[in-house]
């Protein structure tokens, strides 16, 4: 539900990993660190698309990142670059969540 929020938004966290979650007093969990971020509207963009690659390796947990991120992979042609960070960071979460479990 946190990371739908999130991607409802037209952001991606793209640093999904288990320091990044806090508790409220109300027990309430909640996503920290921006950090890297992008938004929609910036990922469209194509003089950013032209001058970044929005998978940069810099920055990222490794060991919660996707294998796509890692080896510094352009999105697919036929997925958008939100979609495909999107699907990107439901990968930390779930690596996120397997760490949290074990």
């Amino acid at each position: 539900m946190i990371l739908s929020k999130v991607h409802s938004k037209g952001m991606t966290h793209n640093d999904i990993k288990p320091s990044n979650f806090l508790v409220t007093s109300d027990s309430f969990l909640v996503l920290s660190d921006f950090e890297l971020s992008k938004s929609k509207r910036r990922i469209v963009n194509t003089s950013f698309l032209s001058t970044t690659t929005v998978a940069s390796v810099e920055g990222h947990s490794t060991a919660y990142a996707a294998p796509e991120i890692l080896e510094n992979q352009n999105a697919p042609d036929e997925v958008t670059w939100f979609d495909w960070l999107k699907l990107c960071d439901a990968f930390c979460l779930g690596i996120t969540i397997f760490h949290v479990i074990l």
